[in-house]
């Protein structure tokens, strides 16, 4: 969740704008005006669900005072990973009060950096043994005032340890991989 408040009168904070992603907080970057933040929300397939109960859900206060359910066809797929877990990314501008933007795919991310200009997501390619990885995924997205847009992916040897595996300099992606 994410909560915007008036902060011109220090006395008496006013909310502003309330914005929500369906499913637990991964992260969140600031870069100037825009904020970014990323939830991850695993699907209960155990028991007998409706489809408001498997779709991930989104809020924003200046679009509805209602919840939003993202169309599975507005759902991307991390192709070759087997799991039941979305990752949402959502951008929205401070200034103003356009929608936020949401970028949702099936398929847990591992790890996620971000720079001024991008967002890479990595997701940790596996095996037929669940449990060993020889490779990682890297998604790059174009950031631009909030929305996030697929830009390319490879693969690379290993995996990453957490985000400070990478780092970009000059518009080059640095990683270093452990394990393969």
């Amino acid at each position: 969740k994410a909560l915007v408040y008036n902060m011109k009168d220090k006395k008496e904070l006013k909310l502003e704008r309330e914005l929500a992603l369906d499913g637990s907080y991964v992260q969140a970057r600031m870069i100037n005006d825009t904020v970014y933040f990323i939830s991850r929300k695993s699907i209960n397939y155990y028991r007998t669900m409706k489809d408001i109960e498997v779709l991930p859900i989104v809020y924003d206060s200046a679009v509805s005072a209602q919840d939003i359910v993202i169309d599975c066809k507005m759902i991307a797929c991390f192709p070759d990973i087997k799991s039941s877990t979305y990752t949402l990314v959502g951008g929205f501008n401070l200034n103003d009060n356009e929608g936020l933007s949401v970028e949702t795919f099936l398929g847990a991310s591992n790890n996620i950096y971000a720079s001024e200009e991008h967002l890479y997501i990595t997701v940790p390619k596996t095996t037929n043994n669940f449990y060993y990885n020889r490779s990682t995924l890297i998604y790059k997205f174009d950031l631009d005032d909030g929305e996030i847009k697929l830009e390319t992916d490879g693969e690379i040897n290993g995996y990453l340890n957490d985000q400070f595996s990478m780092d970009e300099h000059k518009g080059y992606l640095r990683v270093a991989t452990t394990g393969f």
